[in-house]
């Protein structure tokens, strides 16, 4: 009920009355977003802050109220679009505000969910690098895989490979705690994923978070079966 509650405010009022994105061009593309990530962190710890996600833009499309509202504890979704595992790394120690959330959350339990933007922007080079010290930064954090994507419709070499090796990587800093979709978005000899797991050619889609992924990182960070 505490969730419900704290989505209801944030969505409502919350979000409004803090702008998603300061307008600066100071501001890299993650400082912007970090003032509203510090009072959404602060407004959570008010009745009890149990879960926070951060990752890409397949973090991000949690981003609905009733997505979030599905949680048994409440929970903060600081997820943004386009960024990788070395882009919070630079956030949460250089950026003043992601200092600032970094230091409010590094003992929360935490989602992380990227990865998939090293494949899709040519980052390959620093994805172990960043996995690695992001999962030292954090005492209770899980790891979401990247899923199958419609690889047909993205023309980046070996594509496949590279998302596999993606989730190695992930599976080998969780420290075996890692909510894997993988399993779930598509025949494991195929290359292509399952017709509802994607709105389009790399992002979940909302009946999948609803039916599948949201079930899936309950279960596995509440140990609920």
């Amino acid at each position: 009920m505490k969730n419900k509650l704290f989505q209801f405010f944030w969505y409502k009022i919350g979000k409004k009355i803090i702008p998603r994105k300061e307008k600066s061009e100071s501001l890299t593309s993650l400082d912007s977003y970090g003032r509203q990530m510090y009072y959404q962190i602060k407004s959570a710890q008010l009745i009890g802050l149990g879960l926070v996600i951060f990752g890409d833009s397949n973090g991000e499309v949690l981003k609905e109220q009733d997505s979030m509202s599905k949680f048994p504890k409440v929970t903060v979704n600081l997820a943004i679009g386009g960024t990788r595992a070395d882009t919070w790394l630079s956030f949460f120690k250089d950026s003043e505000w992601g200092i600032k959330v970094y230091e409010l959350i590094k003992n929360k339990k935490c989602v992380i969910n990227l990865g998939g933007n090293h494949v899709l922007q040519n980052s390959m080079d620093n994805l172990d690098s960043s996995i690695k010290a992001l999962s030292e930064m954090f005492t209770d954090t899980y790891w979401i895989t990247a899923p199958k994507i419609w690889s047909n419709l993205l023309p980046i070499p070996d594509i496949n490979k590279k998302l596999l090796l993606t989730n190695k990587t992930i599976k080998k800093y969780a420290k075996g705690k890692v909510i894997d979709i993988e399993p779930f978005t598509g025949k494991l000899d195929s290359d292509l994923p399952y017709w509802f797991v994607q709105q389009d050619a790399v992002h979940f889609s909302h009946e999948f978070d609803i039916k599948v992924r949201i079930p899936i990182i309950i279960a596995t960070v509440y140990k609920k079966v």
